[in-house]
């Protein structure tokens, strides 16, 4: 599978302790249950068996691959991406379960933007991450090619449909400051 079609599960730092374990850096906050039920990993394209997840008190994660059992045999790993095919990630959850109303972030990339009313804001090329507990914000492409920045909260968007490609806005009234 070409790269560009993998998701990007996180970087590896260095080596941890003397079993082979080695320092995660995640590309999203699923923390520990999200990522112990991921078992296979791709980096430079070939596949990995992950033995185990740990987070330690500050909720840092590590991995261990199998048959990487010292911190040399880790070394070779530190510093490489770590991927994931779509259909290996965990399911979030579907409508009446827990996990219900949660997307990856891939899944949003491309859906289209309407307002509830009907109208087109655009197409959807990107989510921002919030920075020090803020929303994160839609990155939506204008049909005039301009750039519009939404958002993430339940007082704009009123839904998200990924079966149906689309993500229902409420219109922002703009407000002239004085």
């Amino acid at each position: 599978m070409p790269e560009d079609e993998l998701i990007l599960l996180g970087r590896l730092g260095r080596p941890r302790g003397l079993r082979g374990e080695l320092a995660f850096r995640p590309e999203n906050s699923g923390g520990l249950p999200f990522h112990r039920r991921i078992t296979r990993v791709l980096m430079g394209g070939e596949p990995f068996t992950v033995e185990s997840w740990r987070a330690d008190g500050s909720g840092r994660l590590f991995l261990r691959l199998a048959g990487v059992e010292t911190p040399e045999g880790a070394g070779v790993f530190a510093g490489r991406s770590v991927y994931v095919p779509p259909d290996e990630l965990p399911v979030l959850g579907s409508p009446g379960e827990n996990g219900a109303g949660v997307w990856y972030v891939y899944q949003l990339v491309g859906q289209a933007a309407r307002y509830a009313d009907g109208g087109e804001a655009g197409r959807i090329v990107g989510v921002e991450p919030g920075a020090g507990g803020a929303a994160d914000v839609l990155v939506i492409e204008t049909p005039e090619g301009g750039e519009l920045l939404v958002p993430f909260v339940r007082a704009i968007v009123l839904a998200v449909e990924p079966d149906a490609g689309r993500v229902v806005l409420r219109r922002m009234e703009e407000e002239e400051v004085p």
